[in-house]
């Protein structure tokens, strides 16, 4: 049999706005960008499902990246704006995430706690190169179990409340429960939530954190330095 027609099929039988959508969630690169674009843009799409489509996925910054670079005199002007705006917006927020990330490390950091950003806007920095090319809603930070209260408390004092009212006493019995893997706190004025994990998932497929902090390397290049240490790329890939 072809291979060629099992990996084809499957975008043969994609909506062609699905399937323009597929071609720009990817890295940009220098050049024309991704081969299939212009084949993509001489259909006859469907601007608003396009659109609607890539807010559901997040890949309203992919999508307007790539249609800018490549595509922008073949898209009405309508729908260029409504891309560009959702660009922007979501630069602006990544970039607060990337700040408020940062201060959140250093305050951990400087306090003796051990802490790894996780997802968020330090993956988006190495997938794509830019904060502003994921869409992220939240932060992910992951510390041992054995700090894990006094971050919490840490954090707490910074003006974050944790989404479940717990005694120090239900916080430690929380813990350790199998259910629970991390800590949720949100900020009462600008609504961030931030995820404080010991544990990736929960117990039976679970991770413990106090590897992943071992196994963890220094700040790459380019990457903000007071995130002194990162998971490398193969971890992010497995967790």
């Amino acid at each position: 049999m072809n291979s060629n027609i099992i990996i084809n099929t499957p975008a043969a039988l994609l909506r062609p706005e699905a399937a323009l959508l597929l071609s720009c969630a990817r890295r940009p690169m220098p050049g024309a960008g991704p081969p299939s674009l212009q084949t993509f843009l001489s259909a006859d799409l469907d601007w608003d499902y396009l659109l609607q489509l890539a807010s559901r996925h997040g890949l309203i910054p992919l999508l307007y990246t790539h249609l800018s670079r490549c595509g922008a005199d073949r898209i009405p002007k309508p729908v260029l704006a409504k891309l560009w705006a959702g660009y922007e917006l979501n630069t602006r927020h990544s970039q607060f995430l990337a700040e408020e990330l940062a201060e959140l490390l250093h305050l951990l950091e400087s306090s003796g706690i051990r802490a790894l950003p996780y997802k968020g806007p330090v993956l988006a920095r190495l997938l794509y190169g830019h904060v502003a090319l994921r869409h992220a809603g939240d932060l992910d930070i992951l510390v041992s179990r054995a700090d894990a209260l006094r971050a919490r408390e840490l954090i707490t004092a910074r003006g974050y409340r944790s989404t479940r009212s717990l005694t120090h006493g239900q916080a430690t019995a929380y813990l350790h429960g199998q259910r629970y893997y991390h800590f949720e706190l949100v900020h009462p004025t600008h609504k961030l939530l931030v995820e404080l994990h010991w544990r990736i998932g929960h117990d039976l497929f679970s991770v413990a954190t106090d590897r992943l902090l071992e196994r963890a390397k220094l700040t790459a290049p380019g990457l903000d330095q007071r995130a002194p240490r990162l998971l490398s790329p193969e971890v992010l890939l497995l967790v």
